[in-house]
């Protein structure tokens, strides 16, 4: 998962700088869209609904425009909404809900803030009624949401509170590359050599079991993403190393 609250920088449709790996993402997570809203539109279900957000949040992931990603996240909203509203038990209707709302953000810049308290609230939602879900997803949420928000005043941003959510994802689920990744980077930010390095031996010891298993076009982007922030990660361990 990207930033939730950082506005998306990413260059222009034809531009340079779109791989040929990120927009046959687009193209997949496109078709996905298209058919679950058409499902939705033949049944209204709480599944078909959340389904809607969550390919949504897939295809404004890849959305460089602006306008074209509020667009889609506030199509997946709606859909959330509306099976949140039919069962408010239903994990994955939260979950994608606090998604859709973070890429909405993303296309914010002071409008952003008042989407932050939402998100936090719908995540905790989650954290109650399936932890496990995506993976930990609700807690590296969370994480992310108070590692990156402003502070008090301003908004919710803690960084204590960001690392207690990100460790529980981590307990949660330790196999999983991002909620590592995630952890490694936020001791880095607080400056602990030493926990960022564990996590970093953690990391490489679960790497190729998990390149095992989370395989397929699906995850080719997410990969990109994990293989360039983990050899960011020990770049700039190997840095502090060389500066003592």
């Amino acid at each position: 998962m990207f930033s939730l609250i950082t506005i998306a920088g990413e260059p222009m449709p034809g531009g340079t700088g779109r791989s040929p790996t990120l927009e046959a993402q687009h193209a997949r997570s496109e078709a996905a869209y298209l058919a679950a809203r058409e499902a939705a539109s033949a049944s209204n279900s709480v599944a078909n609904l959340w389904q809607v957000g969550r390919t949504a949040f897939d295809l404004a992931e890849t959305t460089p425009r602006e306008k074209i990603k509020a667009q889609i996240a506030e199509a997946g909203i709606t859909a959330c909404r509306t099976a949140v509203a039919n069962d408010p038990a239903s994990a994955p209707a939260h979950y994608y809900l606090a998604l859709c709302l973070g890429q909405l953000a993303q296309t914010k810049s002071l409008g952003a803030l008042r989407l932050v308290r939402e998100i936090k609230d719908e995540f905790e939602r989650v954290r109650v009624l399936d932890d496990a879900l995506d993976h930990a997803g609700a807690d590296r949420g969370l994480g992310l949401l108070y590692l990156e928000a402003p502070g008090w005043p301003t908004s919710i941003g803690d960084r204590k509170l960001a690392r207690s959510h990100l460790e529980n994802a981590a307990q949660l689920a330790p196999d999983y590359p991002d909620n590592r990744l995630s952890l490694a980077e936020l001791y880095l930010r607080i400056k602990d050599q030493r926990l960022a390095n564990a996590e970093l031996v953690s990391l490489n010891a679960l790497w190729p079991k998990a390149k095992d298993t989370l395989t397929g076009p699906a995850w080719a982007q997410a990969w990109i993403d994990w293989e360039n922030r983990k050899k960011l990660l020990e770049s700039r361990l190997q840095k502090l190393v060389t500066r003592k």
